[in-house]
């Protein structure tokens, strides 16, 4: 145990640290109310997290047990880690976000600031426990952690009771993700395999992905629930994109396990339309904190098309860029022309350019050489383009829209911020180096001029809305009838018709659950609760004595 320890000293360290700051912060702000130095313990936290993050980096894949649960018998996996090349740019993403949190906070600094870093350090914490799960009982053990801190969050920030819940239908379509986790599990025992990274059936597999898609809004489009709940940019930001990588990450892993054609082509069909009406509600939305939603359904879409098709290096290309290109325009509170340039790097990031992080993501909207789409492969390759440069334009539009200034503030506090928003871009193109394509005969004529078309496109479209002012009036009408509900086209791409029975069917249930309330509440109460735990031991008994 102790060689272990010592051997894997920098994957605990960088598990400890921000769970540990989270909850120094939070003790030391009830204990001393009129401590000043709160950020700073927040930002060494974050600082050696990511250290430790970095000296990580597998040179061959790690596997790291946590715990040793007995017995065997019932318990066959315990708690452990893999650390590889799937997991680690992940980890390192949520490491440069929680330490790019910290450091624009300087512009956005409270008397409730503390709140929003103890948070952000407790999601990145339980983020980096979900990337690197290595068996199925830890991603569903980080999974429920990270759904739970997440709501406790959502709750304790949000007052108003229709948007807290929001935050519960939310969670419930999250929780639902982790059910369909569950039943692969049960139908790989079924099936006589045991689940894990390194023996998934075919069969699995798409319940894998749909709990994925499930946890990220894209399988089916969950555009009723993606209303932005309105929280600090901080907390915000590492609320929506730590479980976001919670889920991207098990996308990649489960690329590379081939579907069935018509399980193949359902999947792509509903990943190309979530993409495509994401596109256009980020690019239309008020802010980007509004769109905020839209901007990560967008980039998510595009991995879960990338994994239906078995493209690895696309789905964790995008699910990066998701990730980093986010991240960073989220946090562009205050603005300045010499920082607009280097938001436009992250979005730049983002194209698919060549030699860019997203180069090796190109290969999503090339024509496949096999698979299910042949013959048709045109239709969802043309919604995905339409919604990539719907992103990229969207990104140009809230780059340079009216924001608070940096002009006024002392020069401390703009060099913090720029180094912030500076390190996500660098670790981005750092990371996408280390992951490049080979540059051999495997990379295409297409894969070099794909990300040329795209920025061209997006720089075009943008040049054309500029100098047209004429075009406005149209967006905003286009703006109005994208809205959930305020037409045909709006209710039908969005999903709406198909909440709305959801919605139905949970209000019949809530009136049961509300005379069962009743019963239980009255002077009764005690002997009901007792008859339905009697009930409930005789149905499990009487079904174990049947296996």
């Amino acid at each position: 145990m102790i060689s272990d320890l010592l051997s894997h000293w920098p994957i605990y360290l960088a598990l400890g640290l921000p769970l540990l700051g989270a909850v120094l912060v939070f003790g030391l702000r009830l204990a001393r109310p009129k401590f000043q130095g709160l950020w700073f313990v927040a930002l060494l936290s974050a600082l050696l997290t990511l250290a430790a993050v970095i000296l990580a980096r597998p040179e061959e894949v790690h596997f790291v047990p946590l715990l040793s649960w007995q017995p065997a018998e019932i318990l066959p996996f315990s708690p452990a880690l893999l650390i590889d090349s799937v997991s680690w740019p992940f980890s390192v993403s949520l490491a440069v976000l929680l330490l790019a949190i910290l450091l624009t906070a300087v512009v956005r600094l409270n008397p409730g600031s503390w709140r929003a870093w103890s948070g952000s350090l407790g999601l990145t914490g339980l983020g980096l426990v979900a990337v690197w799960a290595g068996n199925p009982l830890t991603f569903l053990l980080a999974w429920s952690a990270l759904d739970l801190l997440e709501l406790l969050v959502q709750l304790f920030q949000v007052r108003q009771s229709e948007v807290r819940e929001g935050g519960v239908l939310a969670f419930t379509a999250r929780v639902a993700g982790t059910a369909m986790f569950i039943l692969a599990i049960v139908v790989s025992r079924t099936l006589g395999v045991e689940l894990g990274f390194g023996s998934v059936p075919v069969q699995v597999a798409p319940l894998l992905i749909l709990a994925a898609g499930l946890r990220l809004g894209v399988l089916p489009l969950q555009a009723p629930l993606l209303e932005e709940i309105p929280m600090r940019r901080g907390v915000g930001t590492a609320l929506r994109l730590a479980p976001a990588a919670a889920s991207l990450v098990l996308l990649v892993r489960i690329a590379s396990i081939p579907l069935t054609p018509l399980v193949s082509a359902i999947f792509l069909v509903f990943a190309s339309l979530a993409a495509f009406y994401s596109g256009f509600a980020w690019l239309t939305a008020r802010t980007e904190l509004s769109g905020r939603p839209f901007w990560l359904l967008g980039l998510a879409s595009l991995a879960v098309a990338a994994a239906v098709r078995g493209d690895v290096p696309s789905a964790m290309a995008w699910g990066l860029a998701l990730l980093f290109s986010g991240g960073l325009l989220f946090l562009y509170s205050a603005r300045h022309p010499y920082l607009n340039i280097l938001v436009l790097v992250g979005m730049l990031a983002a194209s698919g350019m060549p030699f860019s992080p997203t180069w090796g993501g190109a290969a999503l909207f090339l024509r496949p050489e096999s698979g299910p789409i042949l013959g048709w492969w045109i239709i969802p390759n043309v919604l995905l383009f339409v919604a990539l440069v719907s992103l990229l334009l969207g990104y140009l539009r809230h780059t340079f829209s009216a924001a608070e200034s940096m002009h006024g503030r002392e020069a401390w506090a703009w060099l913090i911020y720029s180094l912030g928003l500076a390190i996500l871009p660098l670790t981005h193109f750092g990371l996408g180096w280390l992951y490049r394509p080979a540059l051999d005969s495997s990379v295409s004529l297409s894969n070099w001029f794909f990300g040329v078309a795209v920025l061209g496109i997006t720089s075009a479209l943008w040049w054309f809305n500029e100098r047209d002012p004429i075009r406005l009036p149209g967006e905003a009408t286009f703006r109005t009838t994208l809205k959930w509900g305020a037409s045909f086209w709006g209710q039908l791409l969005s999903l709406i018709w198909f909440y709305r029975i959801l919605w139905s069917i949970y209000h019949l249930f809530s009136r049961v659950f509300q005379i069962i309330n009743r019963l239980l509440e009255g002077e009764g109460g005690l002997l009901w609760a007792f008859l339905l735990l009697l009930l409930i031991f005789t149905l499990a008994a009487n079904g174990l004595a049947g296996l």
